[in-house]
């Protein structure tokens, strides 16, 4: 298990996972999110150097809370991660956050990191499986979440992912670059001991830029529920979600491609 700080230290049932109570730091060059223990002792490997360097180099930069550039003062309640954002100095941010795989929960990792129920697990599984089904995520093995200009139901957004990405931009060369930043994602994922369950990538680029393409960022984010054989799960399990993952930003990137080449004519 990741051990986490005293300071950082509170109930499971609080810990938050998500996209809620971020907070922007150092003038927006830091955010400060909301998360679990797995999310937070993956952060502390990749920072640390010593293994998983294939993710740290497609994951934004994190932070230690230690670290004085960020300013901390008194306690800070929950579990947290400090990271870059992506979007600090674009003067017009344009993003896209899609999670990626074909199920966003799994029974098994529920029950062994999650500390639920196994009348929870399932509760949670079967919904998280019916919005899969409804959106784009259990056919295509992705759906678009959120992103500038984004808006409906969780559902209807995912639905509507490939409407999304065409809609994203108008130049093809931003679909070239974010293909290659996908590619290094999948490789990385390819490579590591980790099976990335529920993950995003978040896509910025900067619209007002004389050269959008260059602006391009593209990174693995949403690490809560990445886990591996080191913790409790076998490699057949492992495997199973890491080739899910692969199939469905291969999947991305194919449609990526596809869209390049027709803004390209």
């Amino acid at each position: 298990m990741f051990k986490i700080p005293p300071r950082q230290q509170r109930s499971q049932e609080h810990q938050v996972a998500g996209h809620g109570g971020i907070k922007s730091l150092q003038g927006g060059r830091i955010l400060q999110k909301p998360t679990n223990a797995r999310e937070y002792g993956l952060y502390a490997l990749m920072r640390a150097g010593e293994s998983l360097k294939g993710l740290a180099a497609v994951s934004p930069v994190s932070y230690s809370e230690r670290d004085p550039q960020l300013g901390l003062a008194g306690e800070e309640a929950g579990v947290h991660v400090f990271l870059e954002n992506m979007t600090h100095g674009m003067k017009s941010p344009k993003v896209l956050d899609i999670k990626i795989g074909f199920r966003a929960a799994s029974k098994s990792e529920l029950l062994t990191h999650e500390e639920v129920t196994p009348a929870a697990a399932r509760w949670k599984k079967a919904r998280l499986t019916a919005a899969d089904v409804l959106s784009t995520s259990a056919s295509l093995g992705f759906g678009v979440v959120g992103g500038t200009g984004v808006s409906g139901t969780r559902i209807s957004r995912g639905r509507d992912s490939i409407q999304h990405l065409r809609q994203y931009s108008s130049d093809f060369e931003v679909y070239a670059a974010i293909r290659r930043g996908l590619e290094r994602i999948r490789e990385a994922v390819r490579e590591e001991w980790m099976a990335p369950l529920g993950a995003s990538v978040l896509i910025a680029f900067d619209e007002a830029s004389d050269n959008r393409a260059s602006s391009v960022n593209v990174k693995l984010i949403d690490l809560a529920h990445t886990f591996g054989i080191r913790e409790g799960l076998t490699q057949e399990q492992v495997t199973k979600y890491q080739d899910r993952f692969i199939l469905g930003i291969s999947n991305l990137i194919s449609i990526i491609a596809e869209i390049s080449s027709e803004k390209h004519l």
